[in-house]
């Protein structure tokens, strides 16, 4: 119970960083992780779609982080937890500091993988 207690201590002082840069919103009542505020104000189009996966392919960091994100909130395309979860770990492995944090996210919810609070633990640190 501590070591849940920690990680979500952690988790939500990673947040509060990732909202200076100005690139999430706090998750809300404590229930999903961070939107990216982009997401809001730019709707999905199949092509935009088709263009952010050809980016994520190519190994941009970002564009894998908010595909991961497509595929987590179903914008776009299907709702899909595992597909979210490789685009986030593509994104985290390259030390991208929000990939990491959503990743850590989905290990201690369960979303996408099996829940494990020492993988999550793992992702909140980096």
């Amino acid at each position: 119970m501590k070591l849940v207690l920690a990680v979500l201590a952690l988790g939500l002082l990673l947040q509060v960083g990732c909202m200076m840069k100005e690139t999430v919103q706090p998750p809300a009542n404590n229930q999903t992780p961070p939107t990216p505020i982009s997401e809001a104000n730019n709707p999905i189009t199949p092509t935009s779609f088709e263009v952010a996966k050809a980016k994520a392919e190519a190994g941009d960091a970002d564009a894998q982080y908010r595909l991961g994100w497509k595929y987590r909130i179903g914008e776009g395309v299907l709702k899909d937890g595992k597909e979210a979860v490789k685009w986030f770990r593509k994104a985290a492995e390259q030390n991208y500091a929000d990939a990491q944090s959503t990743l850590g996210w989905m290990y201690l919810k369960g979303e996408g993988v099996e829940k494990d609070s020492k993988e999550a633990l793992k992702w909140y640190r980096k």
